[in-house]
C-alpha cells in the first residue's frame, strides 16, 4: 500500500488502491437500500480506455472536467480525488455520492481515478483537486511526460475499467 498523497507508479497496483480507496468511501457514503447504485461510473470507466486512445490523454482528461458543469459534480470530483489520493477530505463526503447513476452521470469519478493517477505519473506537486490553476498546471506537465505516461494511465485506464465493471457494472 502506498501511503497517502499518493498512488504506486504501477498501474495495477495504482487501479487497485485507488478503486479500493474509491469504493470504500462509496460504499460507505452512498449505500441505499443495502445497495450502490454506480452504474454511470461504470460506463464512463467502461469508455475511458478508448477515449484516450482516439483523443490522447490530455484532451480525453480536459474532455471529463468540461462536464463537470455544476458545484455538485466539482464537489463529487473534489471528494473523490481527496479520498482516491488517502487524504482527509474537507467536504461532506455525502458530496462523493453526485453523479453516480443515470445518464450523463459518471464523469466526476473516473475523471477523479485518471488524474490522481495521471498527476501520480508525472510527479505534479499541486492540489488537483480543485478546478484552478493548479491543475491546469499539472495538465501541462502530465503533456511533457509524454507517451510514457500516457501509456501508463493508458493501461491503468484498463484495469480501473476491469474493476469498476465487476463491482458497478
Amino acid at each position: 500500500m502506498s501511503s497517502p498523497q499518493q498512488l504506486p507508479k504501477e498501474p495495477l497496483e495504482a487501479a487497485l488502491e485507488a478503486v479500493r480507496r474509491l469504493d470504500q468511501a462509496l460504499r460507505a457514503s452512498c449505500m441505499k437500500g443495502g445497495n450502490l447504485k454506480a452504474d454511470a461510473l461504470a460506463r464512463r470507466a467502461k469508455d475511458a480506455p478508448q477515449l484516450i486512445l482516439q483523443s490522447g490523454l490530455v484532451p480525453a482528461l480536459a474532455f471529463m472536467l468540461s462536464k463537470l458543469t455544476d458545484g455538485g459534480k466539482r464537489r463529487a470530483y473534489s471528494d473523490a480525488v481527496n479520498v482516491i489520493l488517502g487524504r482527509q477530505s474537507r467536504q461532506s463526503r455525502d458530496a462523493i455520492c453526485k453523479d453516480l447513476s443515470g445518464e450523463g452521470g459518471g464523469y466526476p469519478h473516473v475523471a477523479a481515478l485518471l488524474i490522481a493517477y495521471a498527476s501520480t505519473v508525472a510527479g505534479c506537486g499541486n492540489d488537483v483537486s480543485r478546478l484552478d490553476s493548479g491543475l491546469v498546471a499539472c495538465l501541462e506537465k502530465i503533456t511533457s511526460e509524454g507517451v510514457s505516461a500516457e501509456r501508463l494511465v493508458l493501461k491503468y485506464a484498463e484495469e480501473v475499467k476491469k474493476l469498476a465493471t465487476a463491482l458497478y457494472g
